[in-house]
């Protein structure tokens, strides 16, 4: 049995890189997990998709509602979904930077706020948020997506705060740079700087990402709640 047997896991931003690798780990785990983005998976991994914007309210309940009713409950959210819109405080479109915040930072409030109900009668909810080595540092080359991924730390102590009374514990995930398609669209340059300043000398993988979202989702971490874990291959060291 998998360390997340009977569990119900929501994954948002599950249909490519980090989110999809998740959602396939958690499944294997045990869980019932229900992939939700704004297009559906290039494969069938015989998860429940649903079609979703972080950015909206009444999507969030949409979603929520048809978990509740299709898989019965909740027991995990992991807030994955995330863009990046590259843009300098000089000269970022504000339109730019409302939908990066409206995405990485506003959709995580609104994952928290409406699976809490479900989360809590689970008995052990776990939420996992995802942040970014880009928000535990300054240099980068997007203003919006620094602001947002170092909210979501802000954010992820704050609800842990708030939720552990109703025993929901509330955890972020950092990467470095992760060998997904968002990096991928950087070009060979990029990823070669990366390797080069990376001191494990290569690039994460997406598995690196999942096992270490699925220990925060189980009972394994139980006594884990307010805290980020870093996996960047020693690059804030």
């Amino acid at each position: 049995m998998g360390k997340l047997e009977g569990r119900v896991a929501v994954v948002t931003g599950g249909s490519s890189g980090i989110g999809a690798g998740t959602a396939r780990h958690l499944r294997d785990e045990g869980a019932r997990v229900c992939v939700t983005d704004i297009q559906a998976p290039g494969a069938d991994d015989g998860l429940l998709f649903l079609e979703h914007d972080v950015s909206s309210a009444h999507a969030w309940l949409r979603v929520r509602d048809q978990v509740l009713t299709e898989l019965g409950g909740v027991d995990i959210l992991v807030n994955n979904a995330g863009i990046f819109v590259p843009g300098m405080i000089a000269d970022i479109p504000l339109e730019a930077w409302d939908r990066t915040l409206a995405v990485n930072q506003t959709g995580i409030l609104l994952g928290m706020r409406t699976f809490a109900d479900a989360l809590e009668s689970s008995g052990h909810g776990s939420i996992i948020n995802m942040s970014s080595y880009a928000g535990m540092q300054g240099y980068g080359t997007s203003v919006a997506y620094q602001a947002a991924k170092w909210a979501v730390r802000g954010m992820t102590r704050f609800a842990a705060h708030e939720f552990a009374p109703r025993r929901i514990r509330v955890n972020a995930v950092v990467p470095g740079f992760i060998d997904t398609p968002m990096l991928a669209a950087g070009g060979q340059k990029l990823r070669d700087t990366v390797v080069r300043r990376t001191p494990l000398g290569r690039l994460g993988d997406v598995t690196d990402i999942a096992h270490a979202i699925a220990y925060l989702a189980s009972d394994e971490s139980s006594f884990v709640t307010g805290t980020e874990l870093v996996l960047d291959g020693g690059m804030l060291a």
